[in-house]
């Protein structure tokens, strides 16, 4: 044999060794075919994985934003239980959700994926708490084919939710190739809490698909997904559903099962939910995810599918129970206190985090007052303490909802919320009791009298020792000895002391309740939408602990009863923290016969008014641009022509002052000029309100007032007429009608709800928006000494007016506010 040969005859062996192995392992173990193979005989015409659109099209329309003032709660996913998707393919699910004002979440386990024994369906630790955490302010949850087993915990907890409102995206995709039957048996532990099963099988099509037999067309739709019949929707690789569900999706009759062989007109997409554990229509279960993803949501009339969904999720609405605190709260949100609280620190940083909470979900929190003369809430007021509304009042404040804090002993005398629950403060004595002294206890021979007993038996006679001191232990009336007995042995009584009275909350639904160890957390529903959240305790530790259970939303150890959450409370918890002087206490009423002590303020004890100096100007500069003219400067020039020596505050360096710091100044003015506003910090809201209670002089300034604007928009002011309310304040001014510069930026117009004792002394033009609103409004208390509060506001900046008029508007604030 020649060499050519033999090399021939080496080459072809070399590809038979190569080519056989292939040809055994693809004939014996079908590697690298498709799960998709229909058991059918005869030519099947695989189609090719459809192309793309020879022409494109426009792409769809950025959707509006929604107008809305709260962010809604959001659709969280479950990627915790390492489930087969990836946060891409929510990008079109998102943008849906996101025009419907829902935020999409993705709840992931920190575990990494390699230290995991993925053959252990149960080997993850349980996640039931953290589940909680993150369905506290969702609105909706999404669970596609997860890897490991849900927890009877972790499901309980998922339950609760859909019963609260929420609702349930369940997903079940034969695409997932790894051990798809793995995935099947997970979601089905889930899913059959809520009536649904999944099908182990695929849905194919050989004579109508989309270039794929497992494309298939869905031809039927129904229920809540009728609006779609007529469309063209395509799943690219569905299994077929079951159980008690109403179905909203059907296949044609030309769809066959893998699995239910004889069988037609499959259900896809279904509604589902069980009474038993009140999830019903708040389940929405899927065969297919693929037509919620990229490309193929593109296709056809496939968006409309993925629209059918975002309803479907953005439509959950909470059963908004008091422990879903903030979660029923409106936009805007007052907090006021009941009596005359000593805010102290640790209470108003309670306070600031209670402001940060809100403000996550979109909400503002306001300092209100309803006795103040800065902000009176009408309605709110009225509702409170069951007072008859005047019939002529005026337009109900902006607020949304209001917080109410507040001692026992201040809500039961302002408000009627503690007695419209059935509580009333009330306090519970001992009856005294007569004790005798050793020496008074009858001896062998003494017989007490059995009337001295209350008895109605004869004469007792002689007793064993121990009988005699059980009843003497007992006697309440004088004992009269035989007359064997010695004038020396006559029993005599020795009144006790009276036993300390126990303050407490007597209800018509429990036994009392130690008022010093509780704290009630209440929300009630008043006219016109608007709620109050109260939170009540004996002292300000109490109500600093009750705050705190609202920021942590901690009601794990309360009582709950509608609407009402009855926490306890033991003062050692926030006596670690701090200490707090026992002045101030308030006592009870029918304790001491006196009327209740209001607790005094002494949050800056040693600091006298005006100890500073005469006037603090802040510049309230923190949202200002290089561009913007400082109206503080302006008042510190005026002010230092006159002779004074003003302070100057710069809020962006400094910060914004707290108590210590204003009061040590007669006036404070309160700058922004034509900065762009934002709300105040409560704890600034409070200093404010405090520096007033010590008899502060304040003007606020600007146009987005820290205080006293309206809830309207920000318009033009183009001309200011003087009114004669307040003749010092206008007095020397160019005209009694002042037009102002052109193409100045908007102000917030200021509030029409003043007190009695407010005075208007400018309003605007009628040549400017919001005709006739307050421009300039001043305040003074009653009291006739030296630290009677003063306030004025002016509601623009102070630079828009003239050199002229600005100099001589500063010199009458100057001298109305420091005269004595």
């Amino acid at each position: 044999m020649s060499s050519a040969h033999r090399w021939l005859l080496v080459l072809l062996a070399g590809i038979l060794l190569l080519a056989l192995p292939f040809a055994v392992r693809s004939a014996l173990t079908e590697w690298r075919t498709s799960p998709y193979r229909p058991a059918i005989t005869g030519q099947i015409e695989l189609a090719a994985t459809p192309e793309p659109t020879p022409t494109a099209v426009p792409a769809p329309r950025e959707p509006s934003a929604p107008v809305t003032h709260l962010r809604r709660g959001v659709v969280v996913v479950d990627l915790a239980h390492f489930n087969m998707v990836s946060p891409s393919q929510f990008q079109a699910l998102s943008a849906q959700l996101a025009a419907r004002g829902v935020a999409l979440r993705f709840w992931t386990n920190p575990t990494p994926m390699a230290s995991v024994d993925k053959t252990n369906l149960a080997g993850l630790p349980d996640q039931s708490d953290q589940l909680a955490n993150q369905l506290r302010d969702a609105s909706a949850l999404v669970v596609i084919s997860p890897l490991f087993l849900w927890k009877d915990t972790e499901i309980a907890v998922v339950e609760r939710f859909v019963a609260d409102g929420g609702r349930l995206l369940l997903i079940s995709d034969p695409d997932m190739l790894e051990v798809p039957d793995r995935f099947l048996r997970d979601l089905n532990r889930l899913a059959e809490r809520f009536g649904v099963v999944f099908h182990d099988d695929y849905l194919y099509d050989l004579i109508h698909n989309d270039r794929n037999f497992t494309h298939v067309y869905q031809s039927r739709f129904e229920d809540r997904a009728a609006k779609l019949q007529g469309k063209t929707i395509v799943f690219y690789g569905v299994r077929s559903l079951g159980g008690p569900i109403i179905s909203q999706v059907r296949t044609s009759d030309t769809v066959q099962s893998s699995l239910r062989t004889g069988l037609s007109g499959f259900t896809t997409v279904a509604i589902a939910g069980l009474t038993v554990n009140r999830s019903s229509g708040r389940v929405l279960a899927m065969g297919d995810f693929d037509v919620l993803t990229e490309p193929y949501v593109s296709r056809y009339d496939n968006r409309l599918m993925l629209e059918f969904v975002a309803d479907f999720l953005a439509a959950a609405q909470r059963e908004q129970e008091l422990a879903d605190f903030p979660a029923y709260l409106g936009a805007r949100v007052g907090l006021t206190f009941g009596g005359e609280l000593p805010l102290d620190a640790p209470f108003l940083a309670q306070v600031s985090q209670l402001q940060q909470l809100l403000e996550t979900g979109g909400r503002t929190l306001e300092l209100v007052n309803p006795r103040h003369v800065l902000l009176t809430t009408t309605v709110t007021f009225h509702a409170l303490t069951g007072t008859p509304q005047p019939s002529a009042a005026p337009d109900p404040p902006p607020l949304n909802d209001l917080i109410y804090v507040a001692s026992y002993e201040a809500a039961e005398r302002e408000t009627i919320l503690l007695r419209d629950i059935g509580i009333r403060l009330t306090e519970i004595t001992p009856t005294p009791t007569a004790t005798p002294t050793p020496s008074d206890i009858p001896t062998l021979g003494v017989t007490p009298s059995p009337a001295g007993l209350g008895m109605s038996s004869p004469a007792l006679t002689t007793t064993p020792k121990e009988e005699e001191e059980e009843h003497a232990s007992h006697v309440t009336a004088e004992v009269t000895p035989t007359p064997s007995a010695t004038p020396e042995e006559e029993a005599t009584l020795t009144p006790t002391s009276t036993p300390a009275a126990t303050r407490v909350l007597e209800t018509s639904f429990s036994p009392p309740l130690l008022l010093d160890e509780t704290v009630l957390i209440l929300r009630r529903q008043i006219p016109g939408d608007t709620q109050i959240t109260a939170v009540l305790g004996s002292d300000l530790a109490a109500l600093e602990s009750g705050l705190d259970r609202l920021v942590t939303r901690n009601f794990a150890d309360c009582v709950t009863r509608p609407d009402v959450l009855i926490c306890p409370f033991q003062l050692e918890e926030s006596s670690a923290v701090h200490e707090r002087p026992p002045t101030g206490t308030p006592t009870s009423e029918a304790a001491t016969g006196q009327p209740t002590e209001t607790p005094t303020v002494q949050e800056t004890p040693g600091v006298p008014l005006g100890s500073k100096g005469e006037v603090l100007v802040v510049d309230d500069n923190r949202t200002a641009t290089a561009d913007d003219p400082r109206e503080a400067d302006l008042y510190v020039r005026i002010l230092e022509e006159m002779g004074r020596a003003p302070v100057l505050w710069h809020t962006k360096s400094d910060g914004d002052p707290n108590v210590q710091d204003l009061v040590g100044y007669r006036w404070v003015i309160w700058s922004r000029g034509v900065y762009r506003g934002e709300p105040a910090q409560t704890k600034t809201l409070a200093a404010l309100a405090l520096y007033l209670e010590r008899g502060g002089h304040l003007t606020i300034s600007g146009r987005t007032p820290v205080l006293g604007g309206s809830n309207r928009p920000a318009s033009v002011i183009a001309d200011i007429v003087l009114t004669d309310e307040v003749p010092p304040l206008v007095v020397g001014l160019s005209s009694s009608t002042i037009t102002l510069a052109p193409d100045l930026p908007p102000a917030v117009p200021l509030g029409d709800q003043w007190g009695g004792d407010a005075k208007v002394a400018m309003r605007r033009g009628p040549n400017s928006a919001d005709a006739d609103a307050p421009v300039l409004v001043a305040l003074k208390s009653d009291d006739a000494s030296e630290e009677a509060r003063r306030v004025i506001i002016l509601g623009m900046a102070l630079n828009w007016l003239s050199d002229a008029d600005s100099t001589q508007l500063v010199r009458n604030m100057a001298t109305w506010m420091l005269e004595r």
